[in-house]
């Protein structure tokens, strides 16, 4: 194995034994929970908007139900399309320079809801102006759902095939996870220093720029991980080939 210039690994061979087991594996792991940690909190930012449109009238922006279903619809698609474009650039870039990449693209859907949703400026806009911003934001959280693909792709070529299977359950378990974790968090987050009585309330207060903030430095953390300790493998190539099958597919 030779360690070029910026974390790239020349001749990563992890199907020989005699280089997986005295050093393969420790690179590969370090790499996959690296990979698990990024993976995670782009779940987290992803889903963010289920529990935002729920908060939106506590903060006086009120829509219907057909317009807040609107807003949790639009990340999923963007990220969904996202995952094409970031599966091919792990062998572009590099899985190291990529994950911090997707990680630092975290900071833009957090910081748009921490100041943006929640500011006084836009419960004063009209209508239609207030969907339309929201609609942005909502759709910059889709970033977090192309970081799966990019994450899978990315780890795949550092196990050996025996082995790929169960650093995949873990890569794709620990992003998951994160849908959970947001779901559990942000309602807490946003609801601290009110008082009781308040919450029992039809309408009652929520600080709603914490749904946002909380995320920064786990985002922060992700990215400096990723470029701190993460590599990339000269050999990693994207499998085109599937791609253009699945596309000549009509259900795809």
């Amino acid at each position: 194995m030779t360690l070029a210039r910026g974390h790239w690994i020349d001749d990563w061979d992890p199907e020989n034994e005699a280089f997986w087991e005295p050093a393969g594996h420790k690179i590969a792991r370090k790499n996959l929970g690296w990979s698990m940690f990024a993976e995670h909190i782009g779940f987290s930012i992803w889903v963010l908007w289920t529990i935002v449109v729920l908060n939106l009238g506590n903060i006086g922006i009120n829509l219907s139900v057909s317009e807040l279903f609107l807003l949790t619809l639009v990340p999923n698609l963007i990220g969904s399309l996202l995952r094409i474009p970031y599966t091919f650039a792990v062998p572009k870039f590099g899985g190291r320079a990529w994950t911090t990449i997707s990680a630092a693209l975290l900071f833009i859907p957090s910081l748009l809801l921490a100041i943006v949703v929640p500011s006084g400026w836009l419960a004063h806009q009209a209508h239609d102006a207030q969907l339309w911003i929201l609609l942005v934001c909502a759709a910059a959280a889709g970033v977090g759902g192309g970081n799966f693909s990019s994450s899978m792709a990315n780890i795949s070529f550092f196990y050996p095939e025996r082995k790929k299977g169960f650093a995949l359950g873990l890569n794709a378990a620990g992003g998951n996870l994160g849908v959970a974790v947001c779901q559990l968090l942000v309602p807490l987050a946003i609801i601290v220093g009110i008082p009781a009585a308040a919450l029992k309330l039809p309408i009652h207060n929520v600080h709603m720029a914490y749904a946002g903030l909380i995320w920064l430095p786990l985002i922060a953390l992700a990215s400096f991980g990723a470029w701190r300790y993460m590599d990339s493998l000269t050999q990693a190539k994207a499998d085109t080939t599937s791609y253009v099958a699945a596309f000549r597919n009509s259900q795809t």
